[in-house]
């Protein structure tokens, strides 16, 4: 089951509109198709302690998405280049002059992870 997770800091609180970024996230990774729409998830957290760099005021927000294994080389860049769209659509008009982000794609270990739940 994907997953998206959004970390950011304290910082960005009035600034950036979490709600917002989660769904056009969600929005867009099930607009790909590749993903079964039952079992996307994206979350946000707000990091309560954080220290960027020099410390001095500055902002950042972590997209993580985690998929199973297998998917084609080309697929996974275009689950990247598409949610970085979004992040940067998203963010290029929050106000804050430090603010920093980055995405990663990262796979699960299939056989290191076990689900449950209802459907």
């Amino acid at each position: 089951m994907p997953r998206i997770d959004v970390t950011y800091t304290p910082n960005l609180d009035g600034l950036l509109d979490v709600g917002r970024l989660v769904n056009a996230l969600h929005e867009a990774a099930q607009g790909l198709g590749i993903f079964p729409p039952f079992g996307l998830r994206t979350m946000a957290t707000r990091a309560e302690r954080s220290r960027i760099g020099d410390g001095h005021d500055r902002a950042y927000v972590q997209v993580d998405v985690r998929t199973a294994p297998g998917r084609a080389p080309e697929v996974k860049q275009q689950v990247i280049e598409t949610l970085y769209a979004v992040i940067e659509e998203n963010l290029g008009a929050v106000p804050h002059p430090h603010l920093r982000y980055q995405l990663e794609l990262t796979e699960f270990d299939a056989a290191l992870t076990r689900a449950g739940g209802a459907v």
